[in-house]
């Protein structure tokens, strides 16, 4: 497999398709994103990451995965809600479970 379609692969490994278009299509809504970003968002949402050009998959990683997509640091679990601040760097799950260590 060669680099670009490993990183295509990786951009939605982790993810249920429609609930990661979901979140993109939130991005547009609330306008997080400017362009080029939000053209590529939306072709995301359409066509799929597949249909990225190499140049488009940077810029998508760059403006919209690596600052809206985050994970938590104890479980993994990818964390697609741009309104949930990361407390501990633990999702929700992980805070309701560490709760008594960290108070």
């Amino acid at each position: 497999m060669d680099s670009s379609k490993q990183g295509k692969q990786r951009l939605s490994a982790n993810d249920d398709d429609n609930t990661f278009n979901k979140f993109l299509q939130e991005l547009i809504k609330q306008n997080y994103l400017q362009n080029p970003a939000l053209g590529i968002t939306k072709r995301v949402i359409s066509k799929g990451v597949d249909s990225l050009s190499e140049r488009q998959e940077y810029v998508f990683q760059t403006y919209v995965e690596k600052k809206f997509k985050r994970e938590c640091t104890f479980c993994r679990k990818t964390i697609l809600d741009m309104n949930i601040p990361l407390k501990y760097g633990m999702c929700k799950d992980c805070r309701t479970k560490y709760q008594d260590i960290f108070k």
